[in-house]
């Protein structure tokens, strides 16, 4: 049931004494309206318990819950996916709307045996063909976060991944860097942006890139799609003492837990990679902040990021027509202490 049910703008408008376009126009945020005629429909709205629309969200529903899709454990509030979790729940509750978790198992039948009776799906950073398919299949509301969808029938957002990756190598390189590795693991396409904005900043300014990238995925496949930090902490070990940072000066990393790996392996190891080796990460995870030295990252705004997904599952909920589109969202660098400058 959802938190307005059997509530009618006929009921408002009689209790407060106004005719129901006025009603519409203070539960919609409307500054066409009286502050005193305001203030008499919002103590007729508390006296009904009735709970306004989040007002970024511009669309109403007909279903109470929304299924929040992930492929493998969220790894806590800390993670990238947890945060956004987080922060999509507290926002569906601002509609009146509750959220449901439900996990891709290996066997695809009982996956879809866990979606029956579903009104409306996000899919978090899933969007392998075989899952979307079966969300096709099912003809509901749905959006991705952090995927696309290669037939563009499912609308999809995302932070700029391109434009974070190379504002980070770009800083670097601003900073006097000029042999930066990168280390990634190139499982879905927002990973390949990544690859492919530091690529441009490196290849705009003329340096070399032969052999300075790590992909994670081809040297453990299993892990890498398991693991929180991509399999980092179990290769870079030897990645480290095999000398294939020798030379480089700084690093980007795929994400901030790559990162946190990297400067824990380089400590444990007690390698000196020189006074001005940088790191930069990227996801501006809350664990960042206390790294040491505290990460320099990118973020993104993932309140807006949150609030346009529904925004667009609600569009979507009120025009199933209406074409599919892939939204970038704006990110920021966000300097610490883990970039130095190169003397």
């Amino acid at each position: 049931m959802s938190a307005n049910e059997g509530i009618t703008l006929d009921d408002i408008a009689t209790m407060s004494g106004v005719s129901k376009a006025t009603v519409s126009r203070v539960i919609n945020n409307s500054a066409y309206v009286s502050e005193a005629t305001k203030q008499k429909v919002e103590a007729t709205l508390d006296e009904l318990s009735y709970k306004k629309p989040n007002a970024n969200v511009k669309w109403q529903v007909n279903y109470d819950e929304i299924t929040i899709i992930i492929e493998h454990q969220m790894n806590g509030s800390h993670s990238f996916f947890g945060n956004i979790f987080s922060i999509l729940e507290n926002q569906a509750q601002e509609l009146g709307l509750k959220v449901r978790l439900v996990r891709i198992s290996k066997s695809l039948d009982l996956f879809v045996d866990r979606l029956k009776g579903c009104n409306a799906i996000i899919s978090l950073g899933v969007d392998k063909p075989e899952v979307l398919d079966i969300v096709r299949e099912l003809e509901v509301p749905a959006v991705i976060i952090n995927g696309i969808d290669s037939k563009c029938q499912i609308s999809s957002i995302s932070p700029d991944y391109y434009l974070g990756a190379y504002l980070s190598t770009k800083l670097l390189i601003d900073q006097g860097h000029q042999k930066i590795k990168l280390l990634t693991s190139n499982i879905n396409h927002t990973t390949r942006f990544r690859q492919g904005g530091y690529l441009k900043a490196m290849h705009e300014s003329g340096l070399a890139t032969e052999n300075s990238v790590i992909n994670f995925e081809k040297r453990d496949p299993v892990h890498t799609y398991t693991d929180i930090d991509f399999a980092a902490s179990r290769l870079l070990p030897d990645i480290i003492k095999n000398g294939e940072l020798s030379g480089y000066t700084a690093v980007v990393c795929m994400c901030d837990m790559i990162a946190i790996s990297l400067t824990d392996a380089i400590e444990e190891l007690g390698v000196d990679l020189g006074t001005e080796f940088s790191i930069v990460g990227f996801d501006n995870v809350e664990a960042s902040r206390f790294n040491n030295p505290a990460l320099t990252t990118v973020a993104s705004d993932l309140n807006n990021l949150c609030t346009i997904t529904l925004n667009t599952l609600l569009q979507v909920s009120n025009d199933p027509d209406s074409a599919g589109s892939r939204i970038s969202t704006a990110v920021k660098l966000i300097e610490r202490d883990s970039v130095k400058p190169l003397i």
